[in-house]
């Protein structure tokens, strides 16, 4: 019959499935155990028997074969009377089944044991005349004498021990149960009781000896002293046994460590560190250069400065100012702030220009330079240390340099703003508003005066046939070539001019085309015939002495890599000129409004 930790699990056929035997029947058992996840589970086997004593001899014996001896099934309870999981020769075996239900490695599965009872079929006593002292006849006839993992004797006609069997020992002191006790086990290695242990150390007793099987754990322990009595005597995180016997852990330029079994920086000396973050190198950088200051990767560099690491203290500092620079806060980390080309620190720090007369001033190289004058005052020897020097409202020097406040014909002052003004004109000399270069309308004097001169007078070739060359005026009749009059263009004249008029040159000298009579030129060609050439660029920058005409010739710019030309102009005076360029009248320019044109218009 079959009990386990749920009850009867397989019973007796001989009482009608229960689990007990019959009356009057002995019972001998097995305990099967099951390890599991979570506990031991196992069953009692019972065995019932009717002799009237029991001895295994008399039984036959018992064994146990296990599913989980080794991974596989195997032996696991040998039969004493044969040392092995089989029965003696004249007995039959009787199966018991044990199984329980588990769960390993996530899968469900069967474990268990089979229970082999080895029956004698017609068990009896013989008799025998041999000596009963050999272990096959042991104290009478049939009865053989073994001991469990030992070597029996029957010396005195009773079974016993001889000697256990190595790596066994008879630990409870019974003959009965043999050498029940491995002593190759850490619980008993070599004898009974005699434990196996070794400091720092996973001991084993495999063999019989207790021995070292490895340091424990095997990077923090070793057995350096090679002596396996006291174990793994040596911690392997020292400096001196770090993560091995006898090796040493050391950095350069550091203070190393072995806290983990493993030689590290701990930390690196004063202007020394690990840069590179390679540990076995320790800290290799020296802290002092100008691309590791003080720590790694903190570049030394001052603005408009040349920089130097302190090697005493790994401190970034300014060595010296770059040319037209200084440090004028006094602050290193900014380094040399300051431009000594500028007007308030020129040359030097707080060096502030102050040129006497400037308005406007610029710093070059360290030196103050004047840009413009006050009003009345300009720069005349261009010495910039003085500024503007020269009083330009005297009449010697009236509005520029040099520039004397004089008129023909006529007395003048110079203004507070530098303009020379006419005061008054000689009485034959007031033809023209504002100066005194117009005398009055006197026919005959070789001028064509016309109807603004102050007398009112306008003179024609009618009313003046002495001056009548100078005035080209279509109506005048004369019939003014030079400026292309024809009975067309000028009806009044058509008297005295060409009926059909014709071009002087028929090819208009080659710079235009002769259209209506009249030649249409090309470019800046001018003339009756074309025949005049463009009037050269007069572009002047000084300006005590200004250009009074400025021609752009637009077919006739030299410039390779320009199809324009950019000229600034300084507008000193206005002055309306008559057809032979002789001024007639002076405009003030403070009631001249300039503005901007909306458009870019081309210069004709």
């Amino acid at each position: 019959l079959t009990i386990d930790t749920t009850g009867c699990e397989q019973g007796n056929p001989y009482m009608g499935g229960a689990c007990s035997c019959t009356p009057g029947a002995g019972a001998a058992s097995f305990r099967t155990l099951v390890h599991q996840q979570g506990g031991i589970v196992g069953a009692q086997i019972v065995l019932c028997y009717r002799l009237p004593s029991y001895t295994w001899s008399t039984f036959g014996g018992m064994y146990q074969e296990d599913d989980n001896v080794g991974g596989g099934v195997g032996c696991r309870v040998a039969n004493p009377l044969t040392g092995g999981c089989f029965c003696p020769t004249d007995t039959r075996l009787q199966e018991f089944r044990v199984e329980v239900d588990v769960v390993h490695n996530g899968d469900a599965t069967y474990i268990g044991s089979m229970i082999y009872a080895c029956v004698r079929e017609s068990p009896s006593v013989r008799s025998c005349s041999i000596p009963l002292t050999s272990l096959e006849n042991c104290g009478s006839c049939g009865v053989t004498c073994s001991r469990a993992n030992a070597f029996a004797t029957c010396a005195t006609k009773t079974c016993s021990i001889a000697s256990c069997f190595a790596n066994f020992g008879n630990c409870d002191g019974q003959d009965s149960t043999g050498c029940e006790t491995p002593t190759n086990t850490n619980i008993d290695c070599g004898s009974c009781g005699a434990p196996c242990s070794r400091d720092h150390a996973i001991a084993s007793c495999a063999s019989g000896s207790c021995a070292i099987s490895q340091c424990y754990p095997s990077s923090s322990y070793g057995n350096c002293d090679s002596i396996d009595s006291n174990g793994c005597e040596t911690s392997l995180s020292t400096l001196d046994d770090c993560g091995a016997c006898g090796e040493p852990c050391s950095r350069d330029h550091a203070v190393a460590t072995c806290a983990t079994g493993s030689c590290a920086i701990s930390s690196c000396l004063s202007l020394y560190g690990n840069c590179d973050s390679i540990d076995s190198n320790g800290c290799e950088e020296h802290l002092i250069s100008l691309e590791h200051c003080g720590g790694c990767s903190a570049p030394c560099s001052r603005d408009h400065a040349d920089a130097i690491c302190i090697a005493s203290n790994g401190t970034c500092a300014i060595s010296s100012c770059h040319p037209s620079y200084d440090n004028c806060d006094g602050i290193d980390a900014n380094g040399c702030e300051t431009s000594l080309n500028s007007v308030n620190n020129c040359g030097g720090c707080g060096n502030v220009c102050n040129l006497p007369h400037a308005v406007n001033m610029s710093c070059m190289n360290g030196t103050c330079h004047v840009l413009s004058c006050a009003l009345g005052w300009m720069d005349c020897d261009g010495d910039h240390s003085n500024g503007c020097e020269r009083d330009v409202t005297t009449m010697s020097d009236c509005g520029g340099c040099a520039k004397p406040c004089q008129t023909d014909h006529g007395t003048t002052i110079c203004s507070s703003s530098g303009q020379c003004l006419i005061v008054t004109c000689e009485p034959a000399w007031r033809g023209c508003p504002g100066n005194c270069s117009c005398p009055l309308s006197i026919c005959g004097d070789g001028l064509c005066d016309d109807d603004d001169g102050e007398d009112g007078i306008k003179e024609t070739c009618s009313s003046c046939s002495k001056d009548c060359g100078r005035c080209g005026r279509c109506g005048d009749g004369v019939c003014q070539f030079s400026l292309n009059e024809t009975c067309i263009s000028c009806p009044q004249d058509c008297g005295v001019c060409p009926p059909a008029p014709t071009c002087l040159d028929p090819i208009c000298s080659g710079h235009g085309s002769c259209i209506g009579g009249l030649c249409d030129c090309t470019g800046s060609w001018t003339g009756p015939a074309c025949e005049a050439a463009p009037t050269p660029i007069i572009i002047t920058t000084n300006s005590s002495s200004p250009s009074d005409i400025i021609i752009h010739p637009i077919n006739n710019i030299t410039s390779s890599s320009s199809s324009s030309s950019n000229f600034s102009i300084s507008i000193f005076g206005i002055q309306e000129l008559d057809v032979d360029n002789v001024p007639v009248r002076n405009f003030s320019l403070s009631n001249i409004i300039f503005r901007p044109s909306p458009v870019n218009l081309p210069c004709m």
